[in-house]
């Protein structure tokens, strides 16, 4: 048998020719008689043959699957697989991951957890890494779509990229942050907030000004902000501080609320509610009125990662540190939970753009289609 996977076996056939006499009343010669048998084995050893071949891809394909993702074994099923696998040059300078953002530029930041950024160009040119003292461990990115500078949070102080894609100033507490380092960033009023374990800085054109325990936030570590008008809700390492045109108007915490979870460390704004990411049990959401509810699947003993969520049009997307990526259809106000295809069920960071998904994980990043969820 000639085919691959039945290397080394044979199919044996035993019978007995018909006498001649009984060969010469049906009008056939032993020798017909014999090649028309010969045709038949032949087949059979065929048919045998791609059965084998058969089983033996599902039995290569199965034991695969345990190590490589659905797309890398649709390509295994078109390409050769030495084709497939081969190593390519890499585009990335690092595979652990810490931050995301688009640009208006169609660019992708990629930030890493001890090695600087990549800004991925859209097109063929090279992309550009920037890593120095300052630019080193990256905990968020937010492009400023007026000026076309993006703003660095890095655990060494809030580095400002200029237009021409090089760092132009760098902000500490010599500036008048009230930490170095910098857990998160946006804009607030017609200035910036800024997120340290120390509390948090309003910079504006008047200057900085800083809001820490002692006005009334309901913890100095804050890992997440976010803004709606007059709005910002501050996750911190002890609950939820609501502020309103620069006071704390409403502190949330697993005491005083339905807060499951103290530590917070992602927020965003979702329609009419907020949306909080947990350091425990998942994500809740947070009405107009000051009332916390769960959602099925996702408000479980769930570590969220600081900052990983992303809301887009159509979905809400949050990453676990261990369960994947949770992904929310906000028409069908449903929870799934993906991790078909991740280089790492350690979600990490997410950004969008030209209808993809760009999904970091500390080891590496994959783009989705967002039609596909």
């Amino acid at each position: 048998m000639s085919d691959d996977a039945s290397s080394g076996l044979g199919l044996y056939v035993a019978g007995r020719i018909l006498e001649r006499k009984a060969l010469e009343k049906v009008g056939i010669s032993g020798n017909d008689l014999l090649k028309s048998d010969l045709k038949f084995a032949e087949l059979v050893a065929e048919i045998f043959g791609s059965l084998r071949q058969v089983l033996d891809l599902q039995r290569r394909q199965s034991l695969l699957a345990r190590f490589l993702s659905r797309p890398v074994l649709a390509a295994l099923a078109e390409k050769d697989m030495e084709e497939v696998l081969k190593p390519r040059p890499a585009v990335l300078s690092d595979r652990n991951i810490s931050a995301l953002a688009g640009d208006a530029n169609g660019q992708l930041w990629v930030g890493y957890f001890d090695h600087g950024l990549d800004v991925l160009p859209d097109g063929p040119a090279r992309p550009a890494h920037i890593e120095n003292e300052h630019v080193f461990c990256v905990n968020r990115i937010w492009p400023d779509t007026k000026s076309g500078a993006v703003e660095v949070a890095t655990a060494n102080g809030l580095v400002r990229v200029g237009a021409s894609g090089k760092p132009e100033q760098v902000l500490g507490t010599a500036d008048g942050l009230i930490a170095e380092h910098v857990t998160d960033v946006v804009p607030y009023h017609d200035g910036l907030a800024i997120a340290t374990p120390a509390g948090i800085t309003f910079l504006d054109a008047e200057g900085a000004r800083s809001m820490y325990s002692f006005h009334g936030l309901v913890n100095n570590h804050v890992y997440a902000l976010a803004v709606a008008g007059d709005d910002l809700l501050v996750g911190t390492l002890g609950g939820l501080s609501a502020v309103e045109k620069g006071f704390v108007r409403a502190n949330f915490t697993a005491g005083n609320s339905g807060l499951k979870q103290n530590w917070i460390t992602a927020v965003a704004r979702v329609g009419d509610e907020w949306m909080i990411g947990t350091y425990g049990s998942g994500v809740m959401g947070l009405d107009s009125t000051g009332k916390f509810h769960a959602y099925q699947n996702v408000t479980t003993a769930t570590e969220i990662n600081p900052n990983a969520m992303l809301v887009t049009k159509d979905h809400v997307f949050a990453g676990s540190l261990d369960q994947g990526l949770y992904v929310y259809d906000r028409e069908k106000e449903r929870w799934t939970v993906v991790t078909d295809g991740l280089p790492s069920a350690n979600v990490t960071a997410l950004a969008e753009g030209n209808g993809y998904i760009y999904v970091g994980t500390d080891n590496g990043l994959v783009r989705i289609e967002e039609s596909k969820f």
